[in-house]
């Protein structure tokens, strides 16, 4: 667990304003960057998809990408309203997605960041990348030992260096053309900021909620279960 968080996504000394189009989310109203916003498209059989890469055509609408989000735009209409049609959302299955999606984003930058010398991974190299304070983010793979997790946790910190929780050895390991893999840094800012982001998010939208927006809340107590899928139907602009 050391190696991992589920702060919000918006967080981390990368937070800034982004140039470019800015979006609205349609549960909670927070504005953003375009890019700091899950899109979310119109898919087959009024099962709204998210558009991770933003390449779907048609009509979309934004969301801040955690499960307290998500959940309130399905089952408050936002989707739907904004999609212009009735939809029918599997809430787990779509928060699954975006995650792996997320996931899936931030090793495809920490592969071009590898390729581009701007991603170092190992302990000594990585340890050597932030005590010359040249990092922007550090990454910690889930399953890293819990020595290696404190250790580069303590070391970041003290230089004031962002650490994100990363999926398992073996997929970051694979994402830069090697085995297990434990920990990765970037030094490349702008890297750093679309990584963080979209680990976070993956974090934020795998964490328990009980239906709030913005990523707060426990999951449901008691043995309740939530509804295998919600409908929302189009009842206005």
């Amino acid at each position: 667990m050391a190696a991992n968080e589920a702060p919000a996504p918006e967080g981390g000394r990368h937070a800034r304003e982004e140039d470019g189009p800015t979006r609205q989310c349609v549960a909670c109203r927070h504005r953003a960057s375009a890019r700091r916003l899950l899109r979310v498209a119109p898919g087959p059989r009024h099962e709204p998809v998210v558009d991770i890469y933003r390449r779907l055509p048609g009509r979309g609408v934004h969301v801040c990408a955690t499960a307290g989000c998500l959940r309130k735009a399905v089952e408050k209409g936002g989707i739907g309203r904004g999609l212009k049609e009735p939809v029918r959302v599997d809430l787990d299955a779509l928060c699954t997605f975006a995650a792996e999606g997320l996931v899936d984003s931030a090793l495809k930058r920490l592969g071009i960041g590898r390729r581009n010398g701007r991603t170092h991974f190992g302990f000594d190299d990585v340890e050597r990348t932030v005590a010359a304070r040249r990092a922007s983010l550090v990454v910690i793979a889930a399953d890293a030992s819990q020595r290696t997790a404190t250790e580069l946790r303590a070391r970041a910190g003290h230089v004031g260096i962002p650490v994100v929780g990363g999926p398992a050895m073996a997929v970051l390991g694979a994402a830069l053309g090697r085995g297990d893999v434990a920990v990765v840094c970037v030094e490349d800012p702008a890297l750093a900021a679309d990584v963080e982001w979209a680990l976070r998010g993956a974090a934020a939208l795998r964490a328990p909620q009980a239906g709030g927006a913005g990523g707060g809340g426990g999951g449901k107590r008691g043995g309740e279960k939530s509804p295998a899928a919600v409908e929302s139907g189009s009842t206005g602009t």
